[in-house]
């Protein structure tokens, strides 16, 4: 066999390999939480992830305020509405970063803080989990930029 011919079959059976070892990678789907016939929705599935949840239950899922604890570290504290966060909650992540807020259907909207883990932080106006309006980011040094973001990204500073 020739040295070409090997090199393509060893890279096919690399690719085939790195492809399968994706599988891991869990859909956005209802999760049973610790009590009976309770379901929350998931939006980042990890392979033998549970979750506990002290709250009440209607209609088959999460509602009303409690706490809802991943065992892969993150915490919500705060409302839930048919298996969704929302309204006022803190959600805190493993990694160390944290918010405090409005949500809505899972997503962090309207006014709230995020404190990031390097202790950086932004107050101020939320659409779908992006900086959007009025705001005032705080770097840890104490240096803080007010103004309008959109999206995500600064796109006007009105004071420094």
């Amino acid at each position: 066999m020739s040295m070409k011919k090997l090199f393509v079959i060893l890279s096919f059976l690399i690719s085939i390999t790195c492809l399968s070892s994706q599988s891991w990678a869990l859909k956005e789907k209802w999760f049973p939480t610790d009590k009976p016939n309770c379901l929350v929705w998931n939006s980042d599935p990890q392979p033998e992830e549970t979750v506990k949840w002290s709250g009440e239950c209607l209609n088959g899922k999460v509602n009303g305020i409690g706490t809802l604890s991943w065992s892969i570290g993150d915490q919500y504290i705060g409302e839930y509405k048919n298996g969704n966060m929302n309204g006022q909650g803190t959600y805190s992540w493993q990694k160390g970063d944290q918010y405090t807020g409005e949500w809505k259907n899972n997503h962090i909207y309207g006014q709230g803080t995020f404190t990031f883990v390097n202790g950086d932080k932004f107050e101020g106006e939320w659409k779908d989990d992006l900086m959007h309006g009025q705001g005032t980011y705080t770097f840890v040094n104490g240096k803080k930029i007010e103004g309008i973001w959109e999206n995500g990204k600064k796109v006007e500073v009105t004071k420094t």
